[in-house]
């Protein structure tokens, strides 16, 4: 059970942009990753709504699948909820809800545990703002309604990929990939995935109760216990089933 949350914590998985340091391209879509990149590490709260789309083909316009959830943020608290899985990061725990397989997988969080910003995308390093000899990068559009950035990839899985930002308030709205199929690597149903935010608020007060285990379980003398439309979950306390 100790690889479960590895497993399992990819609710904002397509979400995660790796460039290759190397070639520095146009100045001006550097500057517009860093703004974006800003506005969300420097954000004291953040809550929006997500969308994920897969595609069989890329020219498809009918989804393969379509998961829509929520993701919220505060003051290195994290909660996310999308395909079935429910995911709470606080001070005190880290709790993964899936409804699916009707089971809670429970840890306690260390008293140096760091906060978590918890937007993937906005972990943005110097890699981040360079272009290597594999990676072209380009406006598709950049206007004063949207700026969309292609980010094209040689020998890799992924053959490309889109960011739209709102260029108002520099939030992505929108991230696409498209898969390189004929990669040997490739083993997924989906050659294109979009994943949609909407209703994008920054540095509003959000409620510590958004972000509390209490609502799923009960912890009495170490031991836990689930509660109302959980309780024939089954509880796996991972400080319980890890080894050292």
């Amino acid at each position: 059970m100790k690889i479960f949350f590895r497993k399992y914590h990819h609710v904002l998985i397509f979400c995660g942009l790796f460039i290759k340091p190397g070639l520095i391209y146009s100045q001006e879509w550097k500057e517009d990753l860093l703004a974006m990149n800003k506005a969300y590490i420097s954000a004291k709260s953040f809550q929006m709504n997500i969308e994920i789309k897969s595609f069989t083909t890329a020219a498809d316009t009918k989804p393969l699948f379509d998961y829509k959830g929520r993701a919220v943020s505060s003051e290195g608290n994290y909660y996310t909820s999308i395909m079935g899985r429910t995911t709470i990061f606080n001070k005190r725990s880290v709790l993964l809800v899936d409804d699916k397989q009707k089971i809670i997988l429970y840890k306690k969080n260390k008293k140096d545990a760091k906060a978590q910003n918890g937007f993937s995308i906005a972990k943005l390093d110097s890699a981040m703002v360079l272009a290597g000899k594999n990676v072209q990068v380009k406006y598709l559009l950049n206007s004063a309604e949207e700026k969309r950035i292609q980010i094209a990839y040689k020998n890799s899985l992924i053959d490309k990929l889109e960011l739209a930002i709102n260029p108002d308030n520099n939030t992505i709205v929108q991230v696409v990939y498209y898969y390189n199929t004929e990669n040997p690597e490739f083993n997924n149903s989906a050659a294109k995935v979009t994943v949609d935010y909407s209703d994008i608020v920054l540095n509003k007060p959000i409620a510590d109760s958004y972000f509390s285990e209490n609502k799923f379980i009960t912890i009495k003398k170490n031991k836990i216990t689930p509660l109302n439309n959980y309780a024939k979950y089954q509880v796996v306390d991972q400080d319980q089933t890890q080894t050292p």
